[in-house]
């Protein structure tokens, strides 16, 4: 395997935990207040929104670090 190669599947890699994490944050701004039942518009239910935007900034992370493959 080259360096090259080595290189990319270490950044695969990487994407794919980034990837994984921001799965788990819209799991948990998402679906524990709607099980919880809390609702939205309410300081409780402005948390989703946080937990959204952190995840999109982790998947968009992981797009970029796919962006550097060779």
């Amino acid at each position: 395997m080259t360096p090259d190669e080595k290189r990319n599947e270490r950044l695969k890699l990487f994407a794919t935990a980034l990837n994984n994490v921001a799965v788990g944050f819209v799991i948990v701004g998402l679906v524990t207040p709607v099980v919880a039942g809390h609702i939205p518009g309410t300081p409780a239910g402005l948390a989703p929104l946080v937990w959204l935007v952190m995840a999109a900034f982790l998947h968009m992370g992981a797009q970029r670090a796919l962006g550097d493959l060779r």
